[in-house]
């Protein structure tokens, strides 16, 4: 179904193109079908409107993990470093005696 002809309930819903995956239900209020995983309900769509979809069920991109993981890790080598370049400052010199 079209997504003009679907009620204001079954727009608000997000959409799926998977059937499995949760049981069969209805709108309960224009009576289209529906799917019911959990506590989540989803309207069903075919492939082509779900490649019209703006805000359809698209992968998420791992870039912005990848980025804060390396970020992360930089900063984590940088305490490391200050912190090694610290304790060496502090350790004790031997000192040799003259004779």
């Amino acid at each position: 179904m079209s997504s003009e002809a679907r009620c204001s309930f079954c727009r608000q819903l997000p959409a799926t193109a998977k059937k499995r995956g949760g049981k069969p239900g209805k709108c309960p209020v224009c009576k289209e079908e529906l799917l019911v995983m959990g506590d989540a309900s989803f309207r069903l769509v075919s492939a082509e409107e779900m490649a019209q979809e703006p805000n359809g069920m698209k992968p998420l991109s791992r870039k912005p993990a990848a980025f804060l993981a390396l970020v992360g890790c930089l900063v984590l080598a940088g305490c490391l470093a200050s912190n090694s370049l610290v304790a060496a400052r502090m350790r004790p010199r031997k000192r040799h005696r003259s004779q």
